[in-house]
């Protein structure tokens, strides 16, 4: 079953969305008005709750964070499409969903999953947060003022990136990260996940604190200077790379 809505641009200025195990899309695309597209079974597309109200249009499944008692005969896929050039403010939690985020820029994004996959790309926003249990990270081309990163187990691999503060935060999940611009300070704590950064810049004040891990850097010298880097580690490697401005 489908279910197509469509909504004023002028209208939504935020999104927040509620998903159990539905997959999610959020895409600018070549469309006049914010449309959602609930494709699934029956049940399930029926069932899923859409709410404007003083301009946050709210989608959830009615079983977000009640249940993972799942029916193998359930499916859903959440699709928004954006139109080109349009700013809008995104919420988005799933529990075993993947989220598949590209092509936008707003003032606030929050990404949050238990086990989906998150793919952003494309993406520029003031403040962006990202938060998974054992869900994998993967993003690229992504900008603003601020990220914010916490996993447990997940892997997080990033590139082009374009940030000043960057905080990330782990227990096993490693951090592989590229930036396109020098950032003005990265902080990463981790029990054992590694952390290898790629920086546009050949200076870097670096404050390492590791009980058995290993610091590693080419092509970066260690004058106090530059770009701060923080990386506070029990038994996790960090790696250090110079790349070309």
């Amino acid at each position: 079953m489908e279910n197509i809505l469509r909504y004023e641009s002028s209208e939504v200025k935020a999104l927040l969305i509620r998903l159990a195990w539905g997959q999610l899309t959020v895409a600018q695309e070549g469309v006049e008005k914010l449309q959602v597209i609930a494709t699934g079974d029956e049940g399930t597309v029926k069932e899923l709750r859409l709410e404007m109200e003083d301009g946050k249009l709210t989608l959830e499944q009615p079983q977000y964070g009640l249940s993972m008692n799942i029916n193998s005969s359930k499916w859903l896929e959440v699709v928004v499409r954006v139109p080109t050039g349009f700013k809008i403010d995104v919420d988005a939690q799933t529990i075993t969903g993947g989220m598949n985020i590209r092509g936008f820029f707003g003032e606030d994004m929050r990404f949050e999953t238990v086990t989906g996959n998150i793919y952003l790309e494309n993406l520029k926003s003031k403040k962006t947060y990202i938060r998974t249990i054992s869900a994998d990270t993967r993003a690229e081309k992504i900008s603003g003022e601020k990220l914010a990163v916490r996993t447990v187990s997940g892997a997080v691999l990033m590139e082009k990136l374009t940030f000043e503060k960057i905080s990330c935060l782990s227990v096993s999940g490693k951090f592989t990260m590229g930036f396109d611009e020098p950032f003005d300070s990265a902080e990463y704590n981790t029990a054992a996940g590694d952390v290898s950064l790629y920086v546009p810049a050949e200076k870097l004040n670096i404050n390492y604190k590791s009980i058995r891990g290993n610091l590693r850097t080419e092509g970066i010298s260690q004058t106090g200077e530059g770009p701060m880097v923080k990386v506070t580690t029990v038994t996790g490697d960090a790696s250090l790379v110079a790349t070309q401005q």
